[in-house]
């Protein structure tokens, strides 16, 4: 409601919102509710879907299950065999405002992001009253994703001062599902870049490409080696590309071969960073790769122009190094 000047022909109102008890439980279902539906369409076996999915949600004191979405999944549940619980939410509004807020870039913001996605909570100041006019300015995105449905309150602090988390298990999945398609148009739009510069000995523009993806996209997922190596690969696109595959004495992490074996190809060792520094790890890869023959062994194969690259990874940062020739 634009409550914002006295030109609106409506300004002199109270409202209640989220943040207050008056009303509390009129804008979605109680758990007793829950129980209550459930019993009437002998669906009892699936409260805990329904917890895990669609509850979370505080207004006021009041323990809240979005209505929409349980209306939706007991009508799935008496017209199909299928029990899985599924993002009904998603489809009311295209998640635009989520896509809208992690494609700014704020460091600061996908990194509160990726706390509330692996299930962590956040502390922010909650403004009651905003105006869509206010929806550009980052200081006001946590009120309005509260608002809107997509966090909840989990402890209140001080004067408009919130500890704030994702309220379920269809939240999460819609923030997780909007970061991959995030995440997948960065890759896109840069996998090939960083493939060129790597062919072209190119260390620099190499560096600044990878930094950059690793910057824009949004990781809720554990700093491992594991998931840097499936991250590469889906880097290189598939193309020419082969992963773990035996080479000289060892395994190297990532090949991409050419078809043409007179073109150039390289070979990518890829280290977590640990008890050394960005630098000292990415030469590290270098040596590993030097001391297992791996570039000797595609030689062999017939490979004419074969290049290394020791690859070190901390959080979202990286830095690579090309092996000497």
């Amino acid at each position: 409601i634009a409550k914002e000047s006295i030109f609106t022909g409506l300004n002199n109102f109270s409202t209640c919102s989220i943040l207050d008890e008056i009303s509390d439980n009129r804008f979605g279902f109680t758990n007793d509710e829950i129980v209550d539906i459930l019993n009437y369409y002998h669906l009892e076996q699936y409260q805990n879907e329904f917890k895990r999915w669609y509850d979370g949600y505080l207004f006021g004191k009041t323990e809240i299950y979005n209505p929409w979405s349980t209306l939706l999944y007991v009508n799935k549940l008496i017209k199909t065999s299928s029990v899985t619980g599924e993002l009904f939410w998603a489809n009311t509004s295209g998640n635009e405002i989520i896509y809208r807020y992690i494609t700014n870039n704020n460091f600061e913001f996908k990194e509160e992001f990726a706390i509330l996605v692996k299930g962590g909570m956040i502390k922010k100041v909650i403004k009651p009253e905003l105006t869509y006019r206010q929806m550009d300015d980052l200081n006001n995105i946590y009120s309005f994703l509260l608002f809107t449905g997509y966090l909840k309150i989990n402890k209140y602090l001080d004067y408009n001062y919130y500890e704030l988390m994702i309220p379920n298990h269809e939240i999460r999945m819609i923030y997780k599902e909007t970061f991959d398609d995030w995440t997948k148009e960065i890759i896109e739009n840069n996998s090939q870049k960083l493939i060129d510069a790597l062919l072209n000995k190119d260390e620099d523009e190499a560096n600044k490409i990878l930094n950059y993806i690793l910057l824009q996209s949004i990781s809720y997922y554990d700093n491992k080696e594991s998931f840097y190596h499936g991250f590469m690969i889906g880097l290189m696109n598939g193309n020419n590309t082969y992963s773990n595959i035996e080479t000289g004495d060892g395994r190297s992490d990532i090949k991409y071969l050419p078809v043409n074996k007179e073109k150039r190809g390289f070979i990518l060792e890829l280290k977590l960073v640990k008890d050394k520094d960005l630098y000292d790890t990415a030469i590290e890869g270098c040596d590993q790769i030097v001391e297992k023959r791996y570039m000797e062994s595609e030689k062999v194969r017939g490979y004419q122009d074969i290049v290394g690259y020791g690859i070190a990874f901390d959080k979202k940062r990286c830095f690579i190094k090309m092996v000497k020739d």
